[in-house]
């Protein structure tokens, strides 16, 4: 029995330090990777990135708003935070863990729809593997998680339980965290007595003020807005009212312009989107160099 215990132990002493290894080696290759969704996290980290202009949001901020674009009408240097598939507590972590390691911009344009003040957590939590070891995402990041006991203690367990070969399966090139998709109109179903709802959960709205408070004492200018969406979704709202009406509340409370792009002409054409809530990459630059005149004017008042 005796050796047995012993022969056990070494056993699982030797696997450990095979598993320990074989997750610094990943980690490494991960923080050094430059596609899908570790490129942006890994500019963050390391990167000299020093943006005046940065873009905030979800998916929609990420495929909607060209920096090049915008840096060419406002003479800025821009980058994209948007956050795919997130509401406000994950758009507000990234800048937090961003404004931890850049100094802090001149301009924010929060991106916002109908779902931003909802709350999100478990899409895509494998961005933030490689980055277990850092402070802040054990602050903010892994308790809010879907995360596992076994993915917190056990090294290389968070990469076997996913799938190695899935981390390096997302090959896109994101340009200063923007992604102009290639695509074109996909037919969707549309069923209207399945309505979008507008939602406020209390942790986002909380964050939002903080978020909002905390760029007023920096001096950091907060610019709303709502980037098109095709006509056909806003027809699948039933409290559009209702959502504007927050939006405003809020604006007005902290001093915040809004530029409203939901019902812009961009927004009754198929040819500038790839689904009803995405522009694809030609409407994406048509809105940036809009957007980026919009936001000329409103900088010169």
């Amino acid at each position: 029995m005796r050796k047995f215990i012993i022969r056990t132990s070494i056993f699982l002493l030797l696997a450990t330090a095979l598993m320990a290894v074989l997750d610094v080696c990943l980690t490494h290759k991960l923080r050094h990777y430059d596609r899908g969704r570790f490129l942006v996290w890994n500019e963050i980290f390391d990167n000299h990135i020093d943006a005046d202009l940065l873009i905030m949001g979800s998916s929609r901020a990420w495929v909607h708003y060209s920096p090049e674009i915008l840096d060419s009408v406002l003479h800025t240097h821009s980058y994209n935070l948007g956050v795919d598939g997130s509401c406000f507590n994950r758009q507000y972590t990234r800048y937090r863990i961003y404004r931890k390691h850049q100094p802090k911009p001149r301009i924010i344009i929060q991106n916002f729809e109908c779902t931003t003040l909802d709350y999100t957590t478990g899409y895509e939590q494998y961005q933030y593997f490689p980055y277990f070891s850092d402070p802040d995402i054990q602050r903010w990041v892994i308790p809010y998680e879907e995360f596992t006991i076994a993915d917190r203690i056990f090294p290389f367990y968070r990469y076997s339980n996913f799938g190695v070969e899935k981390l390096f399966a997302n090959k896109l090139k994101v340009e200063r965290g923007y992604l102009g998709h290639e695509k074109v109109w996909k037919v969707e179903p549309i069923d209207k007595d399945n309505l979008i709802h507008f939602t406020v959960d209390p942790r986002s709205l909380s964050l939002l003020k903080q978020f909002l408070s905390k760029s007023a004492e920096e001096g950091v200018q907060v610019i709303f807005v709502h980037s098109p969406i095709h006509i056909s979704l806003t027809e699948c709202q039933d409290d559009v009212d209702s959502m504007w009406h927050t939006w405003r509340q809020i604006a007005d409370q902290y001093n915040i312009p809004i530029l409203d792009y939901q019902y812009d002409s961009l927004s009754y054409d198929t040819t500038y989107f790839y689904n009803r809530m995405h522009l694809n990459k030609l409407g994406a630059e048509i809105f940036s160099r809009h957007l980026a005149e919009d936001l000329k004017k409103l900088l010169e008042e």
